[in-house]
Formats: structure tokens, C-alpha cells, sequence
């Protein structure tokens, strides 16, 4: 296991995120991934803090409009413009997924933001939600709640997007630092989504100041073993709704919601 975020600089070690208010600049973005993208303006700070990487991520929340816009490829062209890849809003009010078939700036179609470590939280004593994280190597295949698959893999020894895995209750975590058993407990809690290709089993946080990076160091001595993927199918309520079955007994099945892509020929 792996902390994808510290306390470097904004945007270096990390995926930042901002809110937006009336004085927020909206504009017409310029797309290149049209069919994975919403319609609309959107907001775009000034100088905002973009994930230091190719991909150009910003997750920019909305609070008094309860939505969320996550962009993918943001930067500017030559002559000044936003331009980006993609532009995805989820409407927080809402459990509704993305389209089918549909990426956001997560290859798995999930919003980013909800599945971030944020150091607020740690310092609370507690994470009240499932993490994401990346793997370098994932099956072309999605399960709820992801909506989108890329890979050029079609092993069922590899994870599909969208799998939920969760901290064993077995694994012993009281020699961790404090800020260590808060991330690991809702990992075990609550897991993580496998949501994007990436660095391998690396979670994601919003990077500050305030992190202690040896106290976050203490992740990696956890190993891959320790982890179980969640059979979350029975949970399905419906395909298109990111909420679960409250109502589920042992012994409960629904129907496959894997969706493998056909192999090339």
C-alpha cells in the first residue's frame, strides 16, 4: 500500500482541490474527449492547482450549487485559452451515475473527490467513506458502480474497475502512528475503489502542509495480501444509482453487472 499524497507543494504529490463561488470565472471549455464529457460552462479558478502530472486533474467543488466538476487534460494553449480532454459534473444531490460506457477524469467513470484522504479528516480521528486507488495492471471489465473500462487485458486475474477491496479485520494495525490507524481503519471500514491505472495500490489524497510524509511512510509496510475484494453485487440496488441495497440478507445474489469488452480480433 502506498499514500499518493504528502505535504509537497500543491498539486506536486497529491490531487488538489478547490471551491467555487460566485466570483469563480465559468467558461465554454474546449474538449477533445466530446462523448466523455458534459455540456455546459464550467468553473475554472484563476490559478488553479493542477495535479502535477500530463493528465492535468482538478476537482473543483461547488457547495452552495452542490455539484462537483472534475476536469482531466486541463491547461492552456498557446493563447491562454482552458482547453482540456474531458469535463465531468456530478450532481451531489443525486445518486445517479455517469452514462454507461462513460470515463470521467477517472478511467472507472467515478467521481474523484469523494474518494480522497483529506488531512481535516485525519485530524479528526475519523474517515466516514471508501478510498480510491490505482493499480498498474487491471482487467478491460467495469462492476458497480464504475461505468468504464480501458486495458488491453482480458485476465480474470486481473481486478475490474469499479472492485471494492477491504482492509482484513485481522490485520493488526496498533503499532501504526494515530494518522496511520485513521487511514487504515476505513480501509477497513469502508475500502477503496479501484477507480484509475496508476502507481500500484496507491490511494489518493489532497495534498497539505500539514502532513507528517514518515507517519504517512508507515503504509507501505502494509502488503497486498492484507487486503479482500468485496462481493458487492447483492448490494445493487440499481445499475445507474450509486447507492446500495439496505435490505440485503446472506445468501443474496443479483445479476452479474460485469461488463467485459469483446476481445479484438
Amino acid at each position: 500500500l502506498h499514500a499518493g499524497f504528502g505535504s509537497g507543494r500543491t498539486g506536486e504529490w497529491g490531487t488538489a482541490y478547490v471551491l467555487a463561488d460566485g466570483n469563480t470565472p465559468r467558461i465554454q471549455l474546449s474538449l477533445t474527449q466530446i462523448d466523455d464529457s458534459d455540456r455546459g460552462t464550467f468553473p475554472v479558478p484563476r490559478n488553479p492547482p493542477l495535479e502535477h502530472s500530463p493528465t492535468g486533474v482538478l476537482s473543483v467543488l461547488d457547495p452552495q450549487g452542490c455539484l462537483l466538476y472534475e476536469y482531466s487534460g486541463l491547461h492552456k494553449d498557446a493563447d491562454g485559452e482552458w482547453i482540456g480532454q474531458s469535463a465531468a459534473v456530478f450532481d451531489l444531490r443525486s445518486h445517479i451515475l455517469r452514462r454507461t460506457g462513460t470515463m470521467s477524469a477517472d478511467v472507472a467513470g467515478l467521481p474523484i473527490f469523494p474518494g480522497l484522504v483529506r488531512y481535516e479528516e485525519v485530524a479528526s480521528g475519523t474517515i466516514s467513506h471508501a478510498l480510491r486507488f490505482t493499480a498498474p495492471h487491471v482487467r478491460k471489465a467495469y462492476i458497480w458502480p464504475a461505468r468504464h473500462a480501458e486495458s488491453n487485458i482480458y485476465d480474470a486475474a486481473y481486478p475490474p474497475m469499479g472492485a471494492r477491496f477491504r482492509l482484513k479485520s485481522s490485520y493488526p494495525i496498533n503499532d501504526f502512528s494515530r494518522p496511520a490507524q485513521v487511514i487504515l481503519r476505513a480501509l477497513a471500514s469502508y475500502g477503496m475503489f479501484l477507480a484509475d491505472m496508476g502507481a500500484a495500490w496507491t490511494i489518493s489524497g489532497a495534498p497539505d502542509a500539514r502532513w507528517n510524509d514518515v507517519q504517512l511512510a508507515e503504509l507501505d509496510r502494509v502488503p497486498a495480501s492484507a487486503f479482500e475484494m468485496v462481493d458487492e453485487q447483492p448490494l445493487v440496488s440499481d445499475v445507474n444509482l450509486g447507492i446500495a441495497r439496505q435490505d440485503v440478507r446472506p445468501g443474496d445474489v443479483a445479476p452479474d453487472e460485469v461488463k467485459p469488452a469483446a476481445p479484438k480480433k
